[in-house]
């Protein structure tokens, strides 16, 4: 499980969402709905965004603030994860929704509120992702980055006598280059570092799903038992009384089946009377 995660987080995530879904339906069990459990976490995740959103404003409208595009990045990091579980909720919607009958347990008022909760939490994702995308913003992170230096290498008079004069010189290219270059590195860095936070929390979260997934496999495995053992009893008891009523018919020379049920009912209510008259005595 946890290395099929890790080549495909998002395509095991599913798997295991939509493995769930099927076994509720085959319980109707609402306890074991996996719906809420990725409700949270996409709730949780909602008001992270709010928050960084707030700081996101906060950086675009301070003309000092030179941090744009680190708040944008890590915006755009929690809208990705929003994504992946809106796309497993509305599986759950869609799933509901095609065969209500199935899952006797969600209330048609439940799915309108499934429905419209995914369907908020969507324009939220598709708002945010608008303004962080938007013109203004491109411009002023552009900005920043010529304000560093970082992409036409300007010299800020450090290396050079001639940056006084604003000129450019091989040096000061290099230079501006090499801590352009520098500035890479460590974004790409910070990155894959935090993918692999994400990935250990994806491979958290696999571990619990897969858990409950054992869990009500074993369950139904053990249901699945006991009616097995109830035909084999039912079976067992329909042929003893076949056998009981073949003798009956080979005594009394008949073969109708209402004449024979009759007697068979007789004769145990006759037995019954005789108890009672032998305990009352």
């Amino acid at each position: 499980m946890l290395l099929y995660g890790r080549k495909d987080p998002k395509r095991a995530l599913s798997f295991v969402v939509m493995s769930s879904v099927k076994n509720i339906r085959m319980n109707g069990n609402a306890n074991l709905d996996p719906y809420f459990a990725f409700k949270d976490k996409c709730t949780a995740k909602l008001e992270t965004l709010s928050v960084r959103m707030k700081r996101w404003h906060a950086s675009f409208n301070d003309p000092s603030n030179v941090s744009l595009r680190k708040d944008t990045e890590k915006v755009q990091q929690t809208l990705d994860r929003l994504r992946q579980y809106l796309g497993d909720l509305e599986k759950m919607v869609k799933v509901v929704e095609r065969a209500p009958s199935k899952f006797p347990h969600i209330s048609s008022q439940e799915l309108s509120e499934r429905r419209s909760f995914v369907n908020t939490a969507k324009t939220k994702v598709s708002s945010a992702q608008d303004v962080i995308k938007s013109p203004a913003a491109k411009e002023k992170m552009l900005r920043q980055a010529h304000s560093k230096g970082g992409l036409f290498g300007r010299n800020e008079g450090v290396l050079s006598g001639q940056g006084k004069k604003g000129g450019y010189n091989s040096l000061s290219s290099e230079s501006g280059n090499e801590r352009f270059m520098q500035q890479q590195k460590e974004d790409q860095s910070r990155i894959l570092k935090e993918q692999d936070v994400v990935l250990d929390e994806m491979d958290e979260g696999l571990m619990r799903i897969g858990g409950m997934a054992e869990s009500i496999a074993t369950e139904l495995d053990d249901q699945n038992k006991s009616l097995k053992d109830f035909n084999d009893e039912v079976e067992e008891a329909q042929a003893k009384m076949n056998f009981l009523m073949r003798g009956m018919s080979k005594l009394l020379k008949t073969t109708n089946n209402g004449f024979l049920c009759m007697i068979l009912f007789l004769t145990i209510t006759f037995c019954i009377m005789l108890l009672v008259y032998v305990n009352m005595s």
